[in-house]
């Protein structure tokens, strides 16, 4: 029989090599803990003693070995590795080939005769520690980090005896480690004192051997308990590691524990409430009064999608707090505006609906807020906001002005509702709009909008465009007085079929059905003053304009001829008031011309004739001078005549232009309708007629 018996363990595998006196005893397996028999005589997969390679832990049940090449190759972990300061050996698995000779030309052999020698002896070693000679308990073991490790696991200690260092550091090698136990290894080690270099590498090793169990019975309080501690030890790399692991546990989950809060504060980490400030940040970015409302908004959404559940750093949370301050003034300044200024909310509406628009981008805008009007100018390219301001200064402020003059002075006392714009139905929304007007400086900008608009535009004629369903009104300002004036010309056409009844069809009907009216009502309105104020304009309309009070009272007076033979006077009035409310048209205003001149003195059949025939001419000038005259007069003197220093019968206009623009007013009953909106009878007539001839007097 052999001196030493070698064998395998038939349930793992695990390698023994006892001494021989050992046939028979019984003993269990470290590894698996089957029981076992040593047997009388080696068994074939009986391993050998070879020199075995330096090696490190890894993780899971696997030791990792270091190759010569420097590659990382996965031995088996039942191996027990024996390390000291001089040679390092191993227990080789049966299969394991022996050492042969060298296929160097020089003998090795009194090499290998040395190395067996140490071999020997450490076989002596083993067996006398094996069969209790040396050392304490009996039985079969394995040399391991220059400690006895009995079959059973059990430590035996050397000759020397084992500290509890060498306790400590052994277990981490041990296969039975784990979490709990590593846990615990590492308490060990604080009580013990080890230095710091291996209190260290205990640290390191618990929170491998945690994270590759994945913390299997582990509580999270007991996982942040041990980083806890380990923070304390200043082992920060440990620690985090350990809050980082809770954290995941329960990442995303709306049942997660107080642990889960408890590990991200650990992690120096602070719960924001992206939703609320985020919601703050919406209202007043959708209210479209505050520019800077949308940088901050979308500024918060990267905060908060970087932020896992709300959980942030210091630094993100205090960036929070600085945007939920800003969003506070903000609030503030948008309550006010809702106090001071609630029109600006209505106009960031429409502005809002512009931009998304394909005109938005076809130019550089300005944009002008002043209730009731919204302008939007169009600037040159890489033209600055105050340049283009200059340039369309007059227009602005002809625009707003007369949007706010119209609407106090004429549509509001006539009781007329908006109309426009048709796509807005609701007709408070409607009423509460903003008028938009856009100005172009040229046609190469005014074009692409129309053409976006899809309107049916001659713009080699025309400079001026309703949408009405928008409600929007275009023009071409190019600068000069000329253009300014046509401006306000427009706008009050502009006006009149923004609030007209009839909106829908003023583009294919006229405005109103009266000739004295229609004819000559929006050049009476917009007829405007300006005057220069500071960096402004002030305007009037409507104004009463002295050239033809006074072209009337001439032509009231005795007749004369002037030198050139033409008539310079009439004799009496060309008209009466009743003349012009009755005309439907210039043959009528001719008729009733023709038939009061006849009754004044001065005049023959030859020169009666000739005027009269002038007048009947096609576009004759004499009729447009003479009727001009007269119908602004009709309009100037119902909107200025004073009795008491009151406009005597402005309430009574209105009346009868709304019953005309409601198509209450036809060519046959417009006398009808205008006695009644007067409330005329003959005395009435008489009184009304007696006002309009002293209005014609030059004061």
């Amino acid at each position: 029989m052999a001196d030493v018996i070698t064998f395998s363990c038939h349930q793992c595998q695990l390698p023994f090599r006892v001494a021989s006196s050992n046939a028979g005893r019984g003993f269990q397996c470290k590894n698996c803990g089957t029981m076992l028999t040593v047997p009388s005589q080696s068994t074939p997969s009986a391993p050998v003693i070879v020199p075995a390679p330096e090696v490190e832990l890894g993780a899971g049940q696997q030791v990792i070995r270091k190759t010569d090449s420097g590659r990382r190759a996965t031995v088996d972990p039942t191996r027990m590795i024996t390390r000291n300061s001089g040679a390092h050996l191993a227990v080789a698995p049966a299969h394991a080939p022996v050492a042969g000779p060298s296929s160097s030309g020089k003998s090795k052999t009194p090499m290998l005769a040395g190395i067996g020698a140490v071999v020997l002896v450490g076989v002596v070693v083993v067996v006398l520690l094996a069969t209790g000679v040396i050392g304490g308990t009996q039985g079969p073991a394995v040399v391991a980090n220059n400690l006895v490790v009995a079959a059973n696991g059990s430590n035996v200690p050397t000759a020397k005896g084992e500290s509890e260092r060498e306790k400590i550091l052994n277990h981490l090698v041990s296969p039975d480690r784990t979490g709990t136990s590593m846990i615990d290894i590492y308490r060990r080690a604080v009580a013990a004192k080890l230095d710091r270099a291996d209190q260290a590498s205990v640290a390191r090793e618990a929170v491998s051997r945690i994270e590759t169990e994945n913390a299997q019975g582990l509580t999270d309080d007991t996982m942040l308990d041990f980083g806890e501690q380990l923070e304390a030890a200043e082992f920060q790399t440990e620690a985090l590691r350990l809050f980082a692991m809770v954290a995941r546990r329960w990442q995303g989950k709306t049942d997660a524990p107080a642990a889960y809060a408890r590990a991200q504060k650990l992690r120096k980490l602070e719960k924001v409430d992206f939703a609320a400030v985020l919601s703050r940040a919406d209202e007043v970015e959708q209210t479209g009064v505050i520019d800077a409302a949308k940088a901050l908004r979308e500024e918060l959404l990267k905060l908060s999608d970087a932020a896992v559940d709300g959980w942030a750093t210091a630094t993100v949370a205090a960036r929070v707090a600085e945007i939920a301050d800003e969003i506070g003034r903000h609030e503030a300044e948008v309550a006010r505006l809702r106090r001071d200024d609630p029109f600006r909310f209505v106009a960031a509406r429409s502005i809002h609906q512009f931009r998304t628009q394909r005109v938005a981008t076809r130019n550089e805008w300005g944009i002008h807020i002043a209730e009731p009007v919204v302008v939007y100018y169009a600037r040159r390219k890489d033209d600055s906001d105050e340049l283009a301001q200059m340039r369309y200064a007059e227009a602005i402020a002809g625009v707003v002005q007369f949007v706010k003059w119209f609407r106090a002075e004429f549509a509001e006392p006539a009781g007329l509702k908006r109309m426009l714009p048709l796509d807005i139905a609701d007709q408070g929304l409607r009423d509460q709009a903003p008028v938009e007007v856009l100005l172009f400086e040229d046609r190469t900008q005014w074009r692409p909008y129309l053409s976006d608009v899809r309107a049916r535009v001659d713009t080699s004629r025309q400079s001026h465009f309703t949408e009405q369903g928008s409600g929007r009104f275009s023009y071409i300002f190019e600068g000069s007085e000329t253009s300014l004036v046509n401006l306000m010309t427009m706008l009050t056409h502009h006006c009149l079929e923004t609030w007209h009844p009839r909106a829908k069809q003023t583009r294919d009907l006229p405005s109103f059905q009266t000739f004295a009216v229609e004819s000559t009502i929006a050049a009476a309105i917009s007829l405007m003053k300006r005057t220069p104020v500071d960096d402004d304009y002030e305007f009037e309309f409507f104004l009463q304009d002295d050239r033809w009070v006074k072209q009337m009272a001439r032509w009231r007076g005795p007749f004369a001829v002037a030198a050139n033979g033409g008539v310079d006077s009439f004799g009496g009035p060309g008209v009466t008031l009743r003349d012009l409310v009755a005309s439907s048209g210039g043959k009528d205003f001719v008729d009733a011309f023709e038939r009061n001149i006849k009754t004044y003195k001065g005049w023959d059949d030859d020169q009666t004739r000739r005027v009269v025939d002038s007048m009947r001419a096609p576009n004759s000038p004499v009729l447009n001078l003479v009727a001009g005259a007269y119908l602004r007069g009709f309009n100037m003197f119902l909107w200025h005549f004073k009795q008491s220093g009151k406009p005597k019968y402005r309430k009574a206009f209105l009346k009868y232009l709304v019953a005309d623009m409601e198509g209450k007013v036809t060519a046959a009953n417009q006398l009808e309708q205008f006695s009644a909106a007067f409330g005329l009878d003959e005395a009435g007539w008489k009184a009304i007629e007696a006002d309009f001839l002293a209005y014609q007097t030059v004061p």
